[in-house]
């Protein structure tokens, strides 16, 4: 049990006590940072005296009475102390989650248009995810204009010829966090130097219509690029919380996710609930180690995206649980008979997928949960355009409703409750139910 709050000075002294008494474990990449949930109403020199107590080296601000730490040392009885420290609502290891593999595909056959109204970009017609989403429908009702939507991932090539039109500031939580990205000897501060990041922002906001590229899902929205990986395409817990806060902050109304990893965070539980309570929707992937779903999409009130293949099969490498909301095209696993990948943005420039998986720059394909869950994002975004007022939990029970069942029955660990349907979603009615 938690000690009372105005004990705290009494209790430091054998907190600091028990400290130097603990040995010192062997420092690993990771062991040295945490995240500290603060009870709200702990003063400013109550935290300092905490800090000073836990061999903090430097601290960065989370969310509001959160904080980093990066230790001087690791100290594996730290956590345990901590739990027991009036004022401490929790403390976790800042756990390194991964964007996940990058699925390089074969190139996609073409569909044939039949419509004379298809947009006019050149790459459209590789975009087969989109006819099995029902997103053409989807335009004649709403194309997302006026609907901000963050991406949280490795950031976005500010200058890509089909997004640049779409993008607001991007907001690199890297730097803000004291970090900085460099790779193939270039400073990428303030651009995506992996590439995953650019891919999901085409996904989701390609511009429609200026015979360039591709078309976005939800062309005519505003994308709010948040950079949270370097070219590594890893982020820790406490990097993905502040770039969800400062998004939402901004004005967001949809946060794209496409990280995860096995462990469960109360950071990125308070994250989410921070943006629920701020009208804001969070859609996550689901993972590609055909694993239960990762965290943080396995928490309750996300929309956890899977994927399936251009034959509306679920993907091989697509998490699976009871976690899972949706499916969405994903496309194939490289090397087997699931078909193509997903066609989009790439950066203009050499970075991570072009350099270690190949892709071409300017446009390809990649494959996974990360592709799916964009178009999920991009569905909210068109629900959102032409009824502002829906609530998270509203949008939710809609995309579900609307989601065309791949089982037997109306919700199955594999599929959730099916196949993303943007067309059906915006022709209901909030008071549809599942």
């Amino acid at each position: 049990m938690k000690h009372a709050l105005p004990l705290l000075s009494a209790f430091l002294s054998a907190f600091l006590l028990a400290a130097c008494q603990t040995p010192t474990a062997t420092v690993l990449p990771g062991q040295r940072e945490l995240v500290i949930r603060f009870q709200p109403g702990l003063g400013d020199a109550d935290k300092a005296r905490l800090r000073e107590a836990s061999g903090v080296e430097d601290f960065v601000a989370v969310m509001p009475d959160a904080e980093r730490w990066r230790l001087r040392s690791a100290d594996d009885g730290l956590l345990g102390r901590l739990s027991e420290t009036a004022g401490v609502k929790y403390a976790q290891r800042n756990n390194i989650r991964s964007l996940g593999p990058i699925r390089s595909a074969l190139a996609a056959p073409r569909f044939t248009l039949l419509d004379a109204a298809a947009p006019n970009d050149p790459g459209y017609a590789k975009q087969w995810h989109l006819p099995l989403a029902h997103f053409p429908e989807a335009w004649t009702l709403s194309t997302g204009r006026g609907v901000v939507v963050a991406t949280v991932d490795s950031g976005v090539d500010p200058g890509h010829p089909d997004l640049r039109g779409n993008l607001l500031p991007m907001l690199d939580e890297v730097v803000a966090m004291g970090g900085h990205d460099t790779y193939l000897g270039q400073d990428f501060d303030g651009r995506d130097s992996h590439g995953h990041g650019t891919h999901v922002a085409g996904i989701i906001g390609a511009s429609a219509n200026n015979r360039v590229g591709i078309t976005g899902a939800a062309p005519d929205v505003k994308i709010l690029p948040v950079k949270v990986t370097d070219h590594r395409g890893e982020a820790d817990d406490a990097i993905i919380a502040r770039g969800v806060v400062d998004a939402v902050d901004r004005g967001a109304r949809v946060v794209n996710l496409s990280i995860g990893g096995a462990a469960p965070s109360p950071i990125l539980l308070d994250v989410i609930n921070y943006a629920f309570n701020h009208g804001a929707t969070m859609v996550i992937a689901a993972g590609n180690e055909s694993a239960p779903v990762d965290y943080p999409a396995a928490y309750r009130g996300v929309i956890a995206v899977g994927g399936v293949t251009a034959g509306s099969e679920v993907g091989s490498y697509s998490n699976h649980g009871d976690g899972l909301v949706l499916v969405a095209p994903g496309g194939g696993r490289p090397g087997s008979d699931e078909g193509p990948g997903v066609f989009s943005t790439i950066p203009t420039y050499a970075c991570t997928v072009t350099e270690l998986e190949h892709l071409d720059q300017g446009y390809d394909y990649m494959t996974g949960t990360s592709m799916a869950a964009p178009q999920v994002t991009a569905a909210v975004a068109l629900l959102l355009a032409r009824e502002p007022l829906l609530s998270p939990a509203q949008i939710w029970t809609r995309l579900a409703s609307a989601a065309h069942p791949l089982g037997l029955l109306s919700f199955d660990e594999r599929s959730g409750y099916g196949l993303l349907d943007a067309n059906k979603a915006l022709r209901a009615t909030s008071d549809d139910g599942r």
